[in-house]
Parts: structure tokens; sequence; C-alpha cells
């Protein structure tokens, strides 16, 4: 594991009842992300934004890529592209480990 790499999770509910946990290689999230209520499309949008930048940040820190930067943000276009815009997906926690 790389050292002083921060690990923030993403707890969310969608009003569809699934539940998931994001993992982010980067505390960049919590400019991004709220814990509160968006549609599915925002919430999308601001988290694909939120993981462009930290996977920028592991770039220009470690010199390479985060795969987990890639598996989030396929997720989330899977989600876009399956899920009703219209779903609400609730952020319960955002916390960093």
């Amino acid at each position: 594991m790389i050292q002083d790499l921060p690990i923030v999770t993403v707890s969310v509910e969608l009003s569809n009842g699934k539940k998931d946990i994001f993992y982010y290689p980067s505390n960049i999230v919590f400019n991004y992300l709220q814990e509160k209520d968006y549609y599915l499309k925002d919430f999308v949008k601001l988290a694909i934004e939120s993981i462009d930048e930290a996977q920028k940040r592991v770039v220009e820190k470690y010199g390479y890529q985060c795969i987990g930067c890639y598996i989030i943000k396929n997720r989330l276009n899977r989600w876009n592209n399956e899920y009703d815009k219209n779903l609400v997906v609730s952020v319960k926690k955002i916390n960093q480990l």
C-alpha cells in the first residue's frame, strides 16, 4: 500500500434501496460532495468530477494512475446509464480513514 495516501469513504443509499460505498484515494471529495440528497444525475456529475481530481492528485504525487479511480468512474457511468435519472442518492457518510 502507498504510504500517506488518504482514503476517504463515501457511503450512499439510492431511493431504489441499493447501498454502496466508494473509496477515494484523496480527500478532495470533501470539496465536491456533502452528506445530503442528490438526484442521480447530479451525484454522478459531482462524483466523477471529484474522482477525476483525485486521479490527477495521485498521478502528480506518485507518477501513475490509481486503478481504484478507474473502477469508481466505471461504476458511476454504469449507474448513469442503467438507473432512472430521477432516483435520489442519499450520501449517508463521508469519512476519512
